[in-house]
């Protein structure tokens, strides 16, 4: 017979054994959070914001630009507008724009760039993805997409060396570019080409996975050169050519750096929120247009 002393014993390593065991690393609990992005291109949504964005979201917006710096060259433009589609984060996106200009020093090139990853060893990036949009209409070569550059230092004398450049045309493994339709680009699973060449690697037409730029430059680092911030996003080329006419945009650029995940949501102003505006989001969920607004803040 069981004892009253021994069925509450029971009982409650019973209900302990339920319980569920807490994870040993809290950078692991902070990925399995379904406010994060999906880097393998899944759609997991962001959390409804409840009067602010969620943790690790920074919206950067042309009246705040949070560390983030605009430029253009001869037709390129730039422009944080709503839409286009259904934007990887809330209502917009950045669109870049190159305009018809083709010929030496006439072709337009639009450019997002930053600092914040400057003085970073490129082998402390965790994670590093951004999304395009290319519009139908763009009248640039089928496979060009917004692409993605970092200034390197290889030798530990602070100035730059190259320039390392990841173009979505240069992950195929990831599927080709397609028009109308947002794209998931997961920068450090790519191939790389290098602007001027380095001990290991030719200019231009060498292409190198992550693994094998760190194999032969393992002290390589993010670095400013002169007036130009180390990271940039950016769409066309100074002689224009095959990037000629191109209309697109970029958006939900995600960075990690040793475990610490940042989300920058390229958006239009607030005033996007006004009317129905707030509505168009999917990624968060807006309730209303004041929690659309306080998202923007």
């Amino acid at each position: 017979m069981i004892t009253m002393r021994a069925l509450i014993v029971l009982l409650l390593v019973g209900s302990c054994s339920r319980l569920p065991l807490p994870l040993e690393d809290p950078a692991k609990e902070r990925e399995m959070r379904p406010d994060q992005l999906d880097l393998g291109g899944g759609t997991t949504d962001l959390r409804p914001p409840t009067g602010g964005r969620p943790e690790d979201v920074v919206v950067v917006m042309a009246s705040r630009m949070r560390g983030f710096y605009t430029s253009v060259n001869n037709t390129g433009t730039l422009a944080f507008e709503a839409g286009p589609g259904a934007p990887p984060l809330a209502l917009g996106a950045l669109r870049m724009r190159t305009g018809s200009g083709d010929g030496p020093n006439l072709g337009g090139r639009a450019v997002l760039s930053t600092g914040l990853l400057s003085r970073r060893l490129l082998r402390d990036l965790d994670a590093l993805a951004y999304s395009t949009y290319v519009r139908p209409t763009s009248m640039a070569a089928t496979h060009l997409a917004p692409g993605l550059s970092l200034h390197l230092d290889l030798d530990g004398d602070g100035v730059r060396d190259t320039t390392l450049v990841f173009e979505p045309a240069n992950a195929p493994q990831q599927g080709s570019v397609r028009r109308g339709a947002w794209q998931n680009w997961d920068v450090l699973q790519g191939r790389f080409y290098f602007t001027q060449a380095t001990g290991a690697f030719c200019a231009m037409a060498c292409l190198a996975s992550l693994a094998e730029v760190l194999a032969a430059h393992p002290l390589a680092t993010i670095v400013d050169a002169e007036t130009e911030p180390g990271t940039a996003l950016w769409a066309g080329q100074r002689t224009g050519s095959s990037w000629a006419g191109f209309d697109g945009a970029v958006d939900a650029l995600v960075v990690s750096v040793r475990g610490r995940r940042v989300h920058y949501d390229l958006e239009p102003e607030a005033e996007t929120c006004q009317g129905t505006g707030y509505t168009t989001s999917q990624r968060p969920i807006f309730w209303n247009v004041t929690d659309c607004e306080n998202y923007h803040q």
